[in-house]
């Protein structure tokens, strides 16, 4: 079926804007997404042609099995919310969860593949292949969701998965489509100084942790500059300390922590990191006799978009869709969908959500965030033109001989 039919998109677009806005009103963190599960599931069950899988208890998939043959493909979009108090209080479908809110744009994302499967319901006749829609649980929060899915093996024979965000840097109607890395590896560490404490009047007697943890700051900046090879890039950046007590500033505290977030492409980058902060807590602390505790947590690996097949989807999308297809340099954000793209043939893209005409559009994760809604059908499309004619084009080509 050739995506110029589809010109009938305008009669699900009421449907896609009561979605996002149902989903923004009521939105759940990351393993908690019970209701949000619920609200998927049911309206999977609405459907005539879909088999649903539940692989865990707050994720849902439907699959539309055609009678014809073709490639397995994998839609995923993510539900879950961040722990953020929304401060859009003019919106008339603001979120009604205290403390939570759809900061990152996943109601979008999740109401954008609702509506797409609704339509692949409409059209099952004319599907090829199988094609996998995920509603995938706590992108947010590691290990998250899709490590999860993936354990369960559900998706082992898919042939190819794409992944998409919504990102308020670029204009509503431009879609970023690029090989290679796509988004960082995000890691995070923590540290716990156990010094002794005393009277602020005679520091000889006492050793205090902020002093050291000033010492440890420092060398961890320096990491990326004196321990990774000048061509790699790498990001190390201290976002949380806790010591001491404002009331009583004559006390030099006892323990201090500290930590912050790791920021990298090349995959042997994060261990270098580790084994550098390892070395130098062992060197400072072990010089002052101070006890600490280290915990590196290992988060999102770097998304990486096949190269073959995602040059394939961006001549489909440029010929096809009438949108602008540029290629931005890498995320510095982490991303779970790297999970499936370490196993499956994948692309993630980056659609624009900025309407220049509109209100300023504030970042992913601020508590002002929100979306040009124009943004919501523009998905739909690139979701649809994954489905059907990127689906039909490798299937072809499968068939002679010009794509393993």
């Amino acid at each position: 079926m050739a995506l110029e039919n589809l010109k009938d998109l305008e009669q699900y677009t009421d449907d896609l804007l009561e979605r996002r806005r149902f989903l923004h009103q009521h939105p759940e963190t990351s393993f908690n997404e019970f209701k949000t599960v619920e609200y998927i599931e049911g309206f999977l069950q609405s459907l005539n042609h879909v088999e649903i899988i539940k692989p865990t208890q707050t994720s849902v998939i439907g699959v539309f099995k055609s009678k014809q043959a073709g490639s397995r493909i994998g839609l995923r979009a993510d539900i879950d919310a961040l722990p953020i108090q929304e401060e859009l209080t003019n919106l008339d479908f603001c979120s009604m969860n205290d403390g939570v809110m759809h900061a990152c744009g996943h109601d979008g994302h999740t109401a954008m593949l609702m509506t797409a499967c609704q339509w692949l319901d409409d059209h099952y006749d004319t599907l090829e292949g199988e094609i996998y829609c995920i509603f995938q649980h706590a992108e947010e929060l590691p290990p998250g969701g899709a490590s999860q899915i993936m354990a369960t093996g559900v998706l082992d024979d898919l042939d190819f998965i794409y992944g998409q965000h919504v990102l308020p840097e670029i204009e509503v109607g431009t879609v970023d489509i690029k090989t290679g890395p796509v988004t960082t590896n995000s890691d995070g560490y923590k540290v716990t100084l156990y010094g002794l404490g005393g009277h602020a009047s005679t520091p000889s007697k006492a050793i205090n942790p902020i002093n050291l943890a000033s010492k440890l700051i420092q060398a961890f900046n320096e990491i990326p500059s004196q321990h990774i090879d000048a061509q790699q890039s790498a990001v190390v950046s201290n976002t949380y300390i806790k010591a001491g007590n404002s009331i009583s500033l004559n006390i030099i505290p006892d323990t201090l922590e500290f930590g912050g977030n790791i920021r990298s492409f090349d995959a042997d980058v994060p261990k270098r990191i580790e084994e550098s902060m390892k070395q130098i807590l062992e060197g400072i602390c072990g010089a002052y006799g101070v006890g600490y505790k280290f915990i590196y947590e290992v988060g999102a690996r770097s998304v990486y978009n096949d190269d073959v097949k995602t040059t394939l989807l961006q001549e489909i999308v440029g010929n096809s869709l009438d949108v602008n297809v540029i290629e931005r340099k890498p995320d510095m954000f982490g991303e779970d969908f790297s999970v499936y793209s370490q196993v499956i043939p994948a692309t993630f893209a980056m659609i624009g959500s900025h309407n220049h005409t509109k209100e300023t559009q504030y970042p992913l994760h601020h508590p002002k965030f929100n979306i040009d809604e124009g943004v919501l059908i523009v998905g739909l499309k690139m979701l649809l033109t994954v489905a059907i004619e990127y689906n039909k084009k490798i299937t072809n080509m499968k068939l002679e001989g010009e794509l393993v």
